[in-house]
């Protein structure tokens, strides 16, 4: 049986924050299921912003040489990925990533398995249990 691997992105500064935790308990749910997991912080990697170029789509490789190498690499193993992002990605080092990223999604045919947000939680101290819940659906 071929081996069943998840790339899980964290695209958040706060490494012991929400956004960390709901990634943390997706990943420890889907090593309980079977899962290898690959973990990757974005913060901790160098990613230039897509210039639209498109290139990828005919290449299957972005002509910018960053980390975002290394991503993709992880993605063509993965069978699913985990993207967790904060509110503020838009500001963030996890812009340029998920703009990157999300042009070979399409182009590689990946479909999500579902969506999850978990807004106003900055200040709980553990997560809430329909988030758990709805992690553990998409697994499923």
């Amino acid at each position: 049986m071929a081996e069943k691997k998840i790339l899980a992105i964290l695209g958040s500064p706060h490494t012991n924050g929400m956004t960390a935790a709901m990634l943390d308990y997706a990943v420890r749910s889907a090593e309980k299921k079977g899962y290898t997991v690959i973990k990757i912080n974005l913060y901790e990697k160098n990613i230039s912003f897509c210039t639209g170029c498109r290139a990828c789509v005919n290449t299957k490789t972005c002509i910018q040489k960053d980390d975002i190498q290394e991503i993709v690499v992880h993605l063509q193993e993965c069978q699913s990925v985990f993207l967790a992002v904060p509110f503020s990605w838009i500001f963030g080092q996890s812009r340029g990533a998920i703009r990157n990223m999300d042009e070979f999604f399409r182009t590689a045919g990946m479909k999500p398995m579902g969506k999850i947000v978990c807004a106003g939680a900055a200040d709980k101290k553990e997560l809430p249990k329909r988030i758990s819940r709805r992690i553990e659906r998409c697994l499923k």
